[in-house]
């Protein structure tokens, strides 16, 4: 599986009533889960059916994406993952009063990765492929995966005859 990690984080919070500066809700956050979404998913759940899966994606230097890389090796599936000290893993944080959302906050990048991060995942892919049976392109817009690193990985997978899948969806706001 190839694309965009994203972390989603519930907070469940107590509406402490309205601030008299600027006429919003002030929450205090009483608990928070945190679920590995986007390729992440797909990559677990490809797992649960009892592939072996590797999961190919840039994370930032930071503890959600620690928090990636060791839930996943926790749960079998394989981390290939790049890091990228100047784009934050991808968290989506949402504020919630009884289980509604009442405020969401994104931490993320919307650029494509640069040449080296490219170069690396192409790396990370050349070292598994001659094992892999299907490759997973799992794509929310957020930059992780490029045109040339489609084109080098299809190409590999024809001439291996695998199979090529795609999830594609823009949940980006600039998508």
């Amino acid at each position: 599986v190839i694309g965009d990690v994203i972390v989603d984080e519930y907070i469940e919070c107590v509406a402490l009533g309205m601030s008299h500066e600027d006429h919003n809700v002030v929450l205090s956050p009483r608990s928070s889960q945190h679920f590995i979404g986007g390729a992440g998913i797909v990559a677990r759940h490809a797992h649960s059916l009892g592939a072996d899966v590797t999961l190919l994606s840039v994370i930032g230097d930071d503890d959600t994406g620690t928090m990636v890389e060791k839930t996943l090796s926790e749960e079998g599936v394989d981390p290939a993952l790049v890091r990228d000290a100047l784009r934050p893993t991808t968290l989506k944080q949402r504020f919630q009063i009884e289980n509604n959302t009442r405020f969401r906050l994104s931490h993320l990048e919307q650029s494509t990765i640069n040449n080296a991060f490219e170069e690396a995942l192409i790396a990370k892919f050349d070292k598994v492929a001659a094992d892999l049976d299907l490759v997973i392109f799992s794509d929310f817009s957020y930059g992780c995966i490029t045109q040339k690193m489609i084109d080098h990985m299809a190409r590999v997978m024809r001439e291996r005859g695998g199979v090529l899948a795609a999830d594609s969806q823009s949940s980006s706001q600039l998508g």
